[in-house]
């Protein structure tokens, strides 16, 4: 992923399978934790006093002692479906200001298959499913849009 990671403008990255990230960095005024468990337990020790963590990651109560010994924030972050954010994401994309990284795009056929190879992980990219059936976006009730609409 190191070629990729360069590309998208990342200066240094960790190598998590040949070191422990905590023995690479200096204390962090923020940690963003993607994957939980033993990585959001082990991300306190690199947080300076007053830093933040962030976990998309689902998590059990952090350390009480710490975060209060630290003063540390930590939040918890999950994204809900929202038409405005996700119209302000649609164009920044037009715009070329965000680009996302889709390493395998997969019809609903194959959506298991994909979801299983996600939850492997080591994935480079996102993992997109379409809902495209024969040029056509799925309905309800696996008919297609243009079907449903007529259909009234």
């Amino acid at each position: 992923h190191a070629d990729l990671l360069g590309e998208l403008g990342v200066a240094r990255h960790i190598d998590y399978t040949a070191s422990r990230f905590e023995d690479e960095t200096q204390p962090a005024d923020v940690v963003f934790d993607t994957i939980g468990g033993d990585t959001f337990l082990r991300s306190f020790d690199v947080l300076r006093d007053g830093g933040t963590l962030v976990s998309i990651a689902y998590f059990d109560e952090p350390p009480a002692d710490l975060v209060e010994r630290k003063r540390l924030r930590v939040r918890q972050f999950s994204m809900r479906p929202d038409r405005t954010r996700l119209e302000t994401l649609a164009r920044m994309v037009a715009q070329g200001e965000l680009r996302p990284v889709i390493g395998t795009l997969a019809s609903l056929d194959d959506a298991i298959a994909a979801i299983r190879r996600a939850m492997r992980g080591h994935n480079q990219g996102n993992i997109v499913i379409s809902m495209l059936q024969q040029g056509r976006v799925l309905g309800q009730r696996g008919t297609t849009a243009d079907q449903s609409h007529r259909d009234g």
